[in-house]
């Protein structure tokens, strides 16, 4: 297994959208490209030019004017005046990449691919955003319900010996609208590999729709084994030692196999605001090692020292929802729920090891402690 070392600071807070959209977005073609200044943005060690106008927008006449400066035409008898307002000053304004959301499910397989060394065939959905940094793990995607024959025309061309590097990644959705005849091809050809579809229940990168019969992991078993897939499981996507183990066990496998990663999407989750399961960052115990942001929520907020260049802290703001990811990325167990963050260092110590997202997550499976756990989940702030 291929471990990637962490990046510099500057590859953690501009990535591919500073590094190719701020070419075009100083193009000429901008009406204010000629008049605005460029601002560098500084990074770390680089900078990186971003053309910022000040543009303002009247809020009576909605007229836009530039370098500075706004009209409002304001009526009277006499006829119309125009009156200018102060300039607004500038602000630098750091580009921030697409990401996933805080807590969503996709969150924790890019993860665990992006420390592997693999060539990941993508499909149409939000898991198309694990090709950018840092998880860089999605290499392929060409139109809806195309990972599946991408990757057996990939093994077919490269041998079979090539199904230890190569996967699959598709969604619940875009499976059940064009994945299953390329599944059952798979099938019938008898060709090893390895497919991943990451079933969140939903369709979130349209507004969120409801996938047409949401699949409970008893469901998925009866379906793949009705398609005739000799190898398969159903995992959650949360838990990232389960997802490495099984991920390991079909890689090494010379079947077909098919591992379910089941989460939910935060988009249809009731309760979004910040609750008392969410995360906090014990700072006796952080090192500053800076795995925590490999996981890229938008909830850890790194904190950079500006003359060394360097991690200085790292927190955790109100966007968390619990979902105990970046817990399990952490060496040094600094990451637990707030509610058990005491304030004897000692105890911290003796609990942080503990697994907290399965307790957790296990406790909210049993019905009647659900009910105690919802009561007791108020949201604060």
């Amino acid at each position: 297994m291929k471990k990637r070392s962490w990046s510099s600071p500057p590859a953690a807070t501009a990535f591919w959208w500073s590094r190719n959209r701020a070419a075009s977005w100083n193009s000429a073609s901008a009406p204010w490209a000629s008049t605005s200044p460029r601002v560098p943005i500084s990074t770390g060690s680089a900078n990186f030019p971003l053309n910022i106008s000040r543009v303002r927008t009247s809020r009576r006449s909605r007229n836009v004017c530039r370098n500075g400066s706004a009209t409002s035409e304001k009526s009277s008898r006499s006829g119309t005046r125009l009156r200018r307002r102060k300039a607004t000053p500038d602000f630098r304004c750091r580009p921030a990449p697409p990401g996933f959301c805080a807590g969503c499910s996709h969150r924790g397989i890019f993860y665990t691919l992006g420390k592997r060394d693999l060539y990941v065939v993508g499909d149409i959905g939000c898991y198309t955003l694990g090709a950018l940094e840092p998880h860089g793990a999605l290499h392929a995607n060409l139109c809806m319900g195309a990972s599946l024959g991408i990757l057996q025309g990939y093994l077919a061309a490269m041998g079979p010996e090539a199904a230890r590097s190569c996967i699959a990644v598709i969604g619940d959705s875009t499976f059940f609208h064009s994945g299953i005849p390329s599944l059952l091809t798979a099938v019938t050809a008898k060709i090893p590999g390895t497919i991943l579809i990451l079933d969140n229940a939903g369709t979130a990168m349209t507004g969120f729709q409801l996938t047409n019969r949401p699949l409970k992991r008893d469901d998925w078993e009866r379906l793949l084994h009705a398609l005739g897939v000799p190898e398969f499981a159903v995992v959650d996507a949360l838990d990232v030692d389960q997802l490495e183990s099984t991920l390991d066990a079909f890689l090494a496998s010379d079947r077909l196999s098919v591992m379910v990663v089941k989460g939910d999407c935060v988009q249809g989750l009731p309760r979004k605001g910040p609750t008392n399961y969410r995360y906090t960052i014990k700072t006796d115990l952080c090192t500053q090692c800076g795995e925590c942001l490999k996981v890229d929520c938008p909830a850890i907020v790194p904190s950079w020292d500006r003359q060394t260049a360097r991690l200085d802290s790292v927190a955790i703001s109100t966007e968390c929802i619990g979902c105990g990811l970046c817990s399990q990325s952490c060496p040094e167990h600094a990451i637990i729920p707030r509610t058990l963050s005491f304030k004897s260092s000692v105890l911290t110590r003796m609990i942080a090891p503990v697994p907290w997202h399965r307790v957790i997550r296990r406790l909210r499976a049993i019905p009647p402690i659900r009910k105690l756990l919802n009561a007791f989940e108020k949201e604060t702030h």
